[in-house]
């Protein structure tokens, strides 16, 4: 297995200018800009690169522009890298490009989904009642007695993201923040107010959901192609009942992602791919677990480490490497003709085309597939193991490799 998880970024990861660059050189960026604005009926390229920050920044805006962008890096990611992950999650507005890019959901479904999620949340949060803080700096306990002291039944504040050990971001009512950053001010806690627009992930969302869970009973999930992991259980979704409750819940629950963090180490995660805008999430990670490697795709030096840590030439010499030296007991000439050397020669041919073009030419999550199936095919015709544990050595080798 790989081991790697691919993240992608929620609301507050805007940034003006972001796409702009990939966006003048890869023909899959513009065809998705372009979708996408014929969809929402505005130009997404201008709204990303040159218009206002405050129109970027308004929630029923900023969703599908992060949904979009993290859209076009993740097909940048499959062309250059091309490694499917084990697991995969999303910060809350994120959790809908994990659906996305795991085929649970077509972009159009996807893009859809979050331009309603962004206007119910927007018109819900329109009178300006409440906000969110990221907090940094106070033990867990003493940050929830502090909201539940300054709460009240009409004026709630509570956890609504647990970000890592280290930071935890409240919501509620604007009043009821008031009240608890004076203790914490009192405390010389690290305090941040986040570009958001409404007290998200509290009850005061409520009406919010109601509407979204009305729309979300249209929709169709199909089977992703990798297991998602949901914010309000810190578990991997099971079915299309599952998701649908899960993204309704979301709206006024609190996001666990330090806990979907602890759950995907467990699993095998040792590597975490930030796919979408900005780090935030690769620098929640090294809170959480110190021993995660880490990649940010939108900062052009982890993209081009990615690229040659994973490198795609180096991936096929050793899947040379490995079909030579797989010992073979198969004395048939025709099938180790048929299973054996044209496999070979394939993977010989992929080596050569990928060591003459450039990176931007290559389709890597195709090449990969390819040279996989060689792999498989070949380890099948040399009957070197027994049929019950040529799946376990290909699964070892497959994703070894990876």
């Amino acid at each position: 297995m790989s081991g790697i998880a691919l993240l992608f970024p929620g609301q507050g990861s805007q940034y003006k200018g972001m796409g702009v660059n990939t966006y003048k050189y890869d023909s899959h960026t513009k065809q998705i800009m372009e979708e996408a604005s014929d969809i929402l009926g505005y130009d997404m390229y201008t709204l990303c690169s040159t218009g206002e920050m405050e129109q970027l920044s308004r929630t029923s805006y900023t969703q599908p522009a992060l949904l979009t962008m993290s859209m076009i890096a993740f097909q940048t990611y499959m062309h250059q890298v091309g490694i499917e992950p084990i697991l995969s999650a999303g910060h809350s507005l994120g959790e809908y490009s994990a659906l996305v890019a795991s085929g649970a959901l077509s972009f159009q479904e996807g893009l859809r989904l979050v331009q309603q999620r962004g206007q119910f949340m927007e018109n819900t949060a329109k009178d300006g009642t409440g906000s969110m803080i990221a907090i940094r700096g106070i033990d867990l306990d003493e940050l929830e007695r502090l909201c539940i002291q300054h709460s009240t039944p009409e004026q709630p504040v509570v956890i609504a993201c647990y970000n890592s050990q280290l930071q935890h971001v409240v919501a509620g009512h604007s009043q009821a923040l008031e009240r608890l950053n004076r203790s914490l001010e009192q405390q010389q806690v690290q305090m941040n107010l986040l570009s958001v627009s409404g007290p998200f992930h509290t009850i005061l969302m409520e009406q919010a959901a109601d509407r979204l869970a009305t729309f979300l009973h249209t929709q169709t999930f199909q089977q992703s192609r990798w297991p998602i992991i949901s914010n309000v259980t810190a578990q991997p979704y099971t079915n299309d009942v599952h998701i649908r409750q899960g993204l309704i819940d979301q709206m006024t629950c609190a996001v666990k992602w330090q806990q979907s963090l602890l759950y995907m180490v467990a699993e095998g995660v040792h590597t975490t791919i930030e796919i979408g805008p900005r780090n935030i999430l690769t620098r929640l990670s090294e809170d959480i677990v110190p021993t995660t490697h880490g990649y940010a795709f939108d900062k052009h030096q982890d993209r081009q480490r990615l690229i040659t840590d994973y490198s795609l030439d180096g991936w096929l010499k050793e899947c040379l490497a490995q079909s030579i030296s797989l010992p073979n007991c198969n004395w048939n000439e025709e099938e180790y003709e048929l299973g054996v050397i044209q496999p070979i020669q394939r993977l010989k041919q992929m080596l050569s085309e990928v060591s003459l073009s450039n990176t931007n030419d290559l389709h890597a999550a195709n090449i990969r597939e390819k040279a996989s199936s060689c792999l498989t095919e070949i380890l099948r015709t040399k009957k070197g193991e027994k049929p019950s544990q040529q799946d376990v050595l290909i699964h070892q080798l497959v994703g070894g490799l990876a």
